[in-house]
């Protein structure tokens, strides 16, 4: 459509707008409006400034289902009009939004009627409900957001960059244009000759990464060459990548000393260059080479001494390079302080006849090495799997000459068996620092060595990929011990530990009651929230004692003692959550608390699921109008008690893990051998209206 087709009627639209606004006749208030352009109002309109309001009410048109392709995009708009200007509040699924509710720390933008989501995933789906309203009144919105997952691809490119002839002296400039889903990185190479040849004997091309010589051009997509000389003339490639694959394309640079009317630079085909059949292991490694700045890259040509010639992309090896960075401790020495960790590419010159396999003499990661905890990688024995969760797999191991945290050289003394973490085959950067991060958190832990604590044992960090060591639990965690306990019935009642069949008595389950709070009160002490604790996150080894496990969701409590939860990289824990950490991401010591509280639920029902009944949309209102789960049937009123007191709302209200221990170290004095629980427990349903009264 023509421009002028529309200014006429949009202008005639204005006008009126306009026009009605300063009769007094309307005054909507405008979406996104800055508070500071917000008038105040007119004395004179004084007198009819309570019959003028009036509810909100929507004034744009919405589309209750928004369909986007995951890495797009959203706006969800609101645009409403009230008197007096309305509040905005957005909801999804039923929780309110804040500012990082979403997955990877990703931001939420809210304007006046609008909210703002960049870079969209799957988990990003949902129902998204806007609340507008004043004094008068308030109306609402859902909208449903489906966001699609798409076959990713490298990146597309629209058009090459042009071919150039330039006058020496003169001034070159190529554009790299393509599309990417991803984010992409661009980086410019040059090719040039040596000895008369563009590739080497292997018909590997000679090149070379360039930027513009323009300071004012800050475009990554466009090469600027000022100045131009002969030597300037080429092949310039410009090469565009994200996580899927590579791209390029070529334009070649024409240096003359006077350019003809109407002359131009004739293609030229390159017998040398990337759309070769040499081309796959060049592009494997500029895929990499794109991810380390230029700069760094020409230094390391320039200390590459090892031939006269310039160095071909064959020898260049990348590895990325683990840097912590550790804040300064604050107040109390024992806070911990959790590193902050980069990722760093560096760039290894190997000798122009290396036979070796690269990823063996050169590993992906170049961790730190810490002394205290390194083992050495030929003294551990692999064996099977045991598990394997979002970013990482568990698998059993020999260690030989591990005697704590010493490491021995020699294979001759007896093996350990351990559990080893890793990384999964398919992993990234950010899978990355997450293990090296749960490996730092681990070695602050495991200095004391609490026996109610899984302890860290060792870790390989040179030579190969990072392997964790930790205490291997040979029952496994709690959730799937005790459900395999379930019926092993004897007359109705269990018989006690030692008899063949190994039933669990009263006392075995306050036994593990209370080395799951003695564990939580030592992490507490080092300032550590674990924000997951649940059976299934608790261990068990052969004998019978319990081991705090998975750090992977654990971070330090700050000097506030709180801890906002800015990011989530899996499905919330919602039925082991407190409601102020469901509402508003906060945790605490004394979330921990009320999760201990479901734990020992857990426990007394033999690992029945909690809130069996109540979906997680509606749990939140559930516990705020009181609700709690009633006891279980085989349970004693002390420990029932001990898990409403866990409940508590008021999270100021709840135990400490100090005063938890005090109380179920009374219970074990006071448990006998013989009270044995009833094993055919049914799995409990919770009634809409059970609620935390207090027990007689």
């Amino acid at each position: 459509m023509d421009r002028r087709q529309w200014i006429f009627p949009a202008c005639g639209f204005l006008f009126l707008f306009f026009a009605l606004c300063s009769a007094g006749k309307l005054k909507p208030y405008l979406e996104d409006e800055p508070a500071s352009t917000q008038r105040e109002g007119d004395d004179n309109l004084n007198s009819d400034k309570d019959t003028n309001n009036f509810a909100p009410h929507f004034t744009g048109q919405m589309n209750q289902l928004i369909a986007r392709p995951a890495g797009a995009g959203a706006v969800l708009k609101c645009t409403a009009s009230a008197i007096p200007p309305p509040s905005v509040e957005w909801f999804r699924n039923g929780f309110p939004l804040i500012k990082y509710s979403r997955k990877f720390n990703k931001e939420i933008i809210f304007r006046k009627f609008s909210l703002v989501m960049d870079q969209l995933d799957t988990g990003d789906s949902g129902n998204y409900t806007c609340v507008v309203s004043n004094t008068v009144g308030s109306v609402s919105f859902t909208f449903r957001l489906d966001v699609q997952e798409r076959i990713p691809h490298r990146p597309i490119f629209q058009e090459a960059p042009a071919n150039q002839t330039v006058v020496v002296g003169g001034r070159a400039k190529f554009e790299c244009k393509f599309i990417s889903d991803l984010q992409p990185r661009v980086i410019w190479l040059r090719h040039f000759a040596v000895n008369g040849s563009y590739s080497d004997q292997s018909e590997l091309p000679y090149i070379e990464p360039v930027t513009s010589t323009d300071s004012n051009e800050t475009d990554p997509y466009v090469l600027v060459i000022e100045n131009v000389s002969f030597e300037d003339e080429g092949y310039y490639t410009c090469l565009a990548a994200n996580e899927i694959g590579v791209s390029y394309r070529s334009g070649y640079l024409k240096v003359v000393d006077k350019i003809k009317e109407g002359a131009v630079a004739k293609e030229r085909k390159s017998m040398f260059f990337l759309e070769t059949e040499h081309a796959i292991p060049i592009v494997v490694v500029l895929f990499f080479l794109i991810f380390t700045p230029s700069v760094c890259f020409v230094i390391f040509l320039l200390r590459c001494k090892y031939s006269k010639k310039k160095i071909t992309a064959e020898n260049i090896v990348l590895t990325k390079k683990i840097i912590l960075e550790r804040p300064a401790r604050m107040g109390d020495s024992n806070t911990l302080s959790m590193p902050i960790v980069k990722i760093d590419y560096k760039m290894v010159c190997r000798p122009p006849h290396w036979k070796d396999s690269v990823t063996e003499c050169f590993p992906e990661y170049e961790l730190p090495v810490d002394n205290r905890f390194e083992f050495p990688r030929q003294n551990l024995k692999l064996g099977c799997p045991l598990g394997q969760g979002a970013f990482a797999q568990v698998v059993k191991a020999e260690a030989f000459g591990l005697k704590g945290n010493i490491k021995q050289e020699k294979k001759q003394e007896a093996s350990v068996t351990v559990a080893v973490k890793m990384l999964k085959d398919l992993h990234t950067d950010a899978d990355m620092s997450m293990l090296v991060q749960e490996l730092e958190l681990m070695k602050v832990i495991s200095e004391k060595k609490h026996k109610n604590v899984l302890n860290l044992l060792g870790c390989c960090t040179k030579g190969g990929p990072l392997y964790l060591l930790v205490e291997y639990c040979e029952k496994g965690n709690l959730r799937d011990f005790l459900r395999s306990h379930r019926n092993n019935a004897f007359n109705g009642y269990e018989e006690p530990i030692g008899t063949k069949t190994g039933c669990l008595t009263f006392r075995n389950l306050i036994r593990y009651a209370y080395q799951c709070a003695n564990g939580m009160r030592y992490l507490a002490d080092m300032k550590c929230i674990h924000r997951d604790l649940a059976a299934r996150n608790v261990l068990l080894n052969d004998e019978d004692v319990i081991k705090i496990a998975d750090f992977g969701l654990a971070r330090e409590i700050d000097e506030t003692e709180y801890y906002k939860k800015k990011c989530n990289n899996g499905k919330l824990p919602i039925k082991w959550m407190a409601p102020e950490a469901i509402e508003s991401r906060v945790y605490s010591e004394k979330s921990d608390v009320w999760s201990y509280g479901v734990l020992l639920y857990e426990i007394f029902t033999f690992a029945a699921t909690p809130y069996p009944s109540i979906a997680h949309e509606r749990l939140l209102d559930y516990l705020k109008s009181g609700h709690r789960m009633l006891k279980p049937s085989e349970c004693p009123m002390e420990v029932y008690n001990l898990m409403l007191w866990c409940w508590s709302l008021n999270p100021t209200d709840r135990p400490t893990f100090d005063e938890i221990v005090r109380c179920v170290d009374g219970m074990l004095l006071n448990s006998m051998e013989t009270a044995y629980l009833e094993l055919n427990l049914p799995i409990l349903e919770t009634p809409e209206n059970s609620s935390s009264g207090e027990e007689s």
